[in-house]
């Protein structure tokens, strides 16, 4: 079994430097989620589904900004939403 990584994670959109912030318990399985939906047009952020169409998934990069505990989880991912700022023009949260 994987060991699984807790933490924040950020999806970088290259063509356009947009980006998403997120975090989970289980990262690598989440980016599998978030893939799955996006090249079966599912997600559930239209902005970031738009860009995925758009862009194609070529466009897009996937990495974990922090390991952390399941108990720092929510706070380090709301630290990065406030430093990173990836809404509006910015992003796709």
């Amino acid at each position: 079994m994987a060991n699984k990584i807790c933490g924040v994670y950020k999806i970088t959109n290259t063509a356009n430097g947009k980006i998403y912030v997120g975090s989970s318990n289980d990262i690598k399985k989440r980016w599998q989620q978030h893939k799955a939906k996006l090249c079966n047009d599912e997600h559930g952020n239209a902005y970031l589904q738009n860009a995925w169409n758009k862009y194609g998934e070529d466009s897009f990069d996937f990495e974990v900004v922090e390991e952390c505990s399941p108990e720092l989880q929510f706070e380090r991912e709301q630290f990065y939403l406030n430093t990173l700022s990836p809404f509006d023009d910015n992003g796709y949260n």
